[in-house]
């Protein structure tokens, strides 16, 4: 369909309709805007374009000033600059498509009251809330739901704070050769489910292990984590597009996204990588929980880099009376390896391996083991003083595009009935 032709005009305005049959198309589908400079030789320049989802038409009104974006943004989604407030779109209820009506056993943000910030990120707050009505939540079942403005993840309360925390306030700011072994056993069960489900986790570090009140050990915080796809043994890493149900694969990963201490030589060199570069992490990991340091540190990103991919691993003397034997030794070398072929890289391979020999994996599979490091949860103690400064509440987002909401339509809510069981029952 076409406008009419506006000559010699730096401002045009059109105010014509157009009425479009879009049949019983699904909800995701769009209607695509795109807007052509016609010339005097009978040439069409594009200009830009923009899109509107059958859904955000039918949620709330589209009447506003949109900014025309290049092709394939365009077709994407919609960049609202500014929204009619003075006109509700007409178009709201002439829609034919039934909406849910299990609201009522929905979770939402007002059923929580927010007590304390109890982390930070380049993403986001971890906020410590609790059910209101006087409701206490275990969470171990989780929810998840977003409004316009934030998308929430509502998950366990881990009261013992990270491994960071805890060798930070430790004598000599390290940790005893047991209880290096206790975390490791438990971190490499984790990676090996993990990595049974397609994933590559890509953030280990101290500040990602958090213990639970009985001070075993959990890995949070999937941000970086990315599914795999295996054909032929050859892995290519799966990016899922937020705003459709589309996936597109790579053969590798050219950003570099994580802590890049901790990051494996493949990484930085842009190579094809897979679950091996989790077990280079827990390399580095165990080696900083031992000698407080990491194998490979400096403040020059670029001698970092070139330090991971050619440097030997050195181990440092002993800070305290904690003696490391040979075994340990060998089982970071393996997994301080460069090449991914060769560095050790299973779970099974762990368990095998001499440093576990007189590990007791059953007691750490029921729970037998009594950890030397066993939290204090009466209180917040668990975590970094400074976050006390931190106000639990949510900041309020100026000039928000009320659209980005529908980017989130097919965001998996999930809404427990055991959330809002009393735990006292």
């Amino acid at each position: 369909m076409k406008t009419e032709i506006k000559s010699k005009n730096l401002n045009p305005i059109w105010n014509e309709s157009f009425v479009f049959e879009v049949g019983q198309l699904d909800v995701s589908s769009r209607i695509i805007v795109s807007v052509y400079d016609h010339d005097s030789f009978g040439s069409n320049d594009f200009i830009g374009a923009t899109s509107f989802s059958i859904s955000e038409v039918q949620k709330s009104t589209v009447d506003g000033l949109y900014r025309l974006q290049n092709p394939r943004d365009g077709r994407l989604f919609n960049h609202l600059l500014e929204h009619n407030t003075n006109k509700y779109g007409e178009l709201i209820g002439l829609m034919n498509i039934k909406k849910s009506d299990d609201d009522k056993s929905k979770v939402a943000l007002s059923d929580f009251d927010l007590v304390s910030t109890i982390g930070t990120g380049s993403f986001g707050l971890v906020l410590q809330a609790k059910l209101k009505s006087g409701r206490n939540v275990a969470l171990k079942k989780r929810a998840t739901f977003h409004t316009p403005e934030y998308v929430m993840l509502a998950l366990e309360f881990l009261p013992g704070g990270d491994l960071y925390f805890h060798i930070m306030n430790s004598e000599f700011n390290v940790f005893y050769l047991n209880d290096v072994l206790f975390y490791t056993a438990q971190i490499s069960e984790a990676l090996d489910f993990i990595h049974t489900n397609k994933i590559i986790y890509r953030d280990l570090k101290l500040d990602n292990v958090v213990l639970d009140s009985k001070g075993y050990v959990k890995l949070v915080d999937f941000g970086l984590a990315k599914s795999v796809e295996e054909t032929n043994g050859n892995c290519s890493l799966v990016i899922k597009c937020i705003y459709n149900k589309y996936k597109c694969s790579i053969i590798f990963d050219p950003e570099i996204s994580g802590t890049l201490e901790y990051m494996a030589p493949e990484i930085l060199a842009g190579f094809e990588y897979s679950y091996s570069v989790d077990f280079w992490a827990l390399g580095v990991l165990i080696f900083e929980m031992i000698y407080s340091i990491r194998p490979y540190q400096s403040h020059d990103e670029e001698k970092l880099k070139q330090m991971v991919l050619e440097d030997p691993i050195r181990f440092p003397r002993q800070i305290v009376e904690n003696t490391i034997p040979s075994s340990v030794q060998s089982l970071l070398k393996l997994l301080l390896t460069k090449s991914q072929d060769d560095r050790l890289k299973s779970y099974r391979e762990m368990k095998e391996h001499a440093a576990f020999e007189n590990f007791d994996w059953e007691g750490l599979r029921n729970r037998s083991i009594i950890p030397s490091v066993i939290p204090n949860v009466e209180s917040n103690l668990n975590f970094d003083p400074e976050l006390a400064h931190y106000s639990p509440q949510l900041s309020q987002v100026q000039n928000v595009n009320i659209n980005l909401d529908l980017f989130f339509d097919n965001f998996e809510e999930i809404f427990c009935e055991d959330l809002l069981i009393n735990s006292a029952k």
